[in-house]
């Protein structure tokens, strides 16, 4: 066990802890000042020196930096005009009103930012983003059925939302009142957003027994030159309330040079919670995670990011089933990228499905240039489908549409969902082309009894899916690449 801690700045002994019982773990922190004559933006080391009872030393140096620009502490709204370029927020929970741009934002311990209810939170910081330990960025509960900003929408405009009981849906679907299965599923509403570019926050849960149903987690997009989080970053949707049926998960859309830190991403459904079968309510299906890096410098999304489908829980706590996961998804520079779909604990526990927005195949019917002031895609190209009652799943921007032996990739989709904006397509497609979906990544992972549906082509290095998971998948849009996995993998009908 210890015997003690100590703390060097400088060269000097700032504090010393002993622990005469041979503890085996901290059980106090060391309080530092920052030295009155430190100027700002210096960088300061300290060392941190454990000694066991046989006399073995070992020790480690982190690196502070002295606060720059505006320092705040306390609750308090957030003018993003009034922020200037460098901030530091101290204890306390700060509500951002409006997007922001800043140069440098740093967290501390007991930090708090969010947005208001309904409203996405936009961030876009054009060096570092520093989330310490005990600091977060949250949006849990603020995203569909929140009220402010999305108004009483329990879903985005044209998506199917919950049926009676059911959770609310995103990346996963939502629960239903305890049951589990095809059958089941049908009262849950429809998944929507991309896997690849999420901007949408988590849908609301139905109205159930015991009242409205809670409200789907939050959305949150951060651009940074480099991000390190050391504490969390959440979008939750809302859950724990007996006989409510729990909000979906939100998304996380970050997009930086290098992501770092030891801390956690978290857009998991709500808990659904019940004490007699009367009670049932359905849990909140997971979110939509998505990292777009250029290096990932020790952080790890497989463990540090979750987007699991909430519990149905009983009074008693234990659980019996889980809503159906969200999305993780991530790339560094020059890659094709991870898909993940993970259910934390799900194992032996039956678990909802996880189905992706699909573009399926079919016939172009009328297409169009793209006339916008400040185009959104190169060569960009509107194209219908020639079936007039066919409307395209919500969510397919940052997807491979495959036309006459080339692919173009979704930019945008009209708010109708009958028409998609692909890039460099101009003067190359036209009415009477085939066209096909095709999902393209390095590698897809299915763990914790989690059920994957893709019905679009998926074209993936390799496929890892443990022995309680499934997948099932669209036909190959090209001869099949190598696959390795345990558990189920079928193909769609």
């Amino acid at each position: 066990g210890l015997e003690a801690l100590r703390l060097w700045h400088a060269g000097s002994l700032v504090e010393e802890h002993r622990f005469d019982d041979g503890a085996d773990e901290v059980r106090d922190g060391f309080t530092w000042n920052v030295p009155t004559e430190a100027a700002p933006g210096a960088v300061l080391a300290l060392r941190v020196e454990a000694t066991d009872a046989s006399g073995r030393r070992s020790s480690a140096v982190r690196r502070l930096r002295v606060a720059t620009g505006v320092v705040l502490e306390g609750d308090q709204v957030l003018d993003p005009a009034l922020l200037g370029d460098e901030l530091t927020l101290g204890a306390g929970r700060f509500v951002l009103a409006g997007a922001s741009e800043l140069e440098r934002l740093t967290l501390l311990d007991g930090a708090v930012l969010t947005s208001e209810a309904g409203r996405p939170l936009h961030l876009a910081v054009g060096g570092a983003l520093h989330i310490h330990c005990g600091a977060r960025i949250d949006h849990d509960g603020g995203g569909y059925g929140a009220a402010t900003g999305l108004g009483t929408e329990s879903a985005p405009l044209g998506v199917a939302g919950a049926q009676p009981d059911a959770g609310g849906s995103h990346g996963g679907l939502g629960g239903v009142s305890g049951a589990f299965g095809e059958g089941a599923e049908l009262a849950a509403g429809e998944v929507y957003d991309s896997v690849f570019e999420p901007s949408m926050a988590g849908a609301a849960g139905a109205p159930g027994l015991g009242g409205p149903g809670l409200a789907g987690g939050g959305l949150i997009v951060i651009t940074a030159g480099e991000v390190r989080v050391d504490g969390r970053i959440v979008a939750r949707g809302a859950g724990g309330d007996i006989g409510r049926p729990a909000g979906g998960g939100g998304a996380v859309w970050l997009r930086t040079g290098t992501l770092a830190g030891h801390g956690s991403l978290d857009v998991s459904g709500g808990d659904a919670g019940a004490c007699s079968a009367a009670e049932l309510a359905g849990a909140g299906g997971g979110g939509r995670v998505a990292l777009d890096v250029g290096v990932l410098d020790g952080f790890d999304p497989l463990e540090q990011a979750v987007a699991a489908g909430g519990a149905q829980r009983s009074c008693d706590g234990a659980a019996s089933g889980h809503a159906g996961a969200g999305t993780i998804f991530f790339r560094e520079a020059g890659s094709h990228g991870t898909l993940a779909v993970i259910q934390p604990a799900g194992g032996a526990l039956p678990v909802a499905a996880t189905p992706l927005p699909q573009l399926g195949t079919g016939v172009v019917g009328r297409v169009g240039a793209e006339r916008s002031r400040t185009p959104t895609a190169e060569g960009g190209l509107w194209i219908e489908p020639l079936d007039p009652f066919r409307r395209f799943d919500l969510g397919l921007w940052g997807l491979d549409i495959a036309i006459g032996g080339s692919e173009y990739r979704v930019v945008d989709q009209s708010a109708d969902r009958r028409r998609l904006l692909l890039e460099g397509a101009e003067g190359r497609v036209e009415a009477g082309d085939l066209f096909a979906g095709v999902y393209r990544f390095d590698r897809v992972v299915v763990r914790g009894g989690a059920r994957l549906e893709i019905g679009d082509g998926v074209d993936a290095t390799s496929f890892e899916v443990d022995e309680a998971s499934s997948l099932v998948r669209g036909p190959d849009p090209e001869p099949a690449a190598d696959a390795t996995s345990r558990g189920a993998v079928g193909e769609a009908p």
